[in-house]
């Protein structure tokens, strides 16, 4: 519950819904886990501060690096299926592969890592 309830939904009621009821199927057992929720909360922590700037002082390069981190992750989630990873992130499609263009994220990326 606090996962459901930390998040912010971007997708408003669509969203929830669309994350409960892929948890619903996707739950291998009575309970639905936070793993089962698929939010895009890639980067496990266990702490709830910001990240640490790397010290390099460039802000835009690492906000691409953290965005391709995120969208490479949702699409390793996502078996290289790029509606399924849009899906996770709280994207339309179009506007997903928009980004994989910008970031120049390929599938072979993915098993490049």
């Amino acid at each position: 519950m606090a996962r459901l309830q930390g998040h912010t939904w971007p997708g408003n009621v669509r969203e929830l819904a669309n994350v409960i009821e892929r948890a619903v199927v996707l739950c291998a057992g009575d309970h639905i886990q936070v793993e089962d929720l698929a939010l895009p909360n890639f980067v496990k922590s266990s702490t709830t501060s910001p990240p640490t700037p790397a010290g390099n002082g460039d802000f835009h390069s690492q906000v691409r690096e953290s965005k391709r981190l995120i969208i490479r992750t949702a699409l390793d989630q996502a078996g290289g299926n790029q509606t399924k990873a849009a899906e996770l992130l709280g994207l339309q499609r179009t506007y997903l592969v928009k980004l994989l263009r910008e970031l120049d994220i390929r599938n072979m990326d993915l098993v490049a890592g």
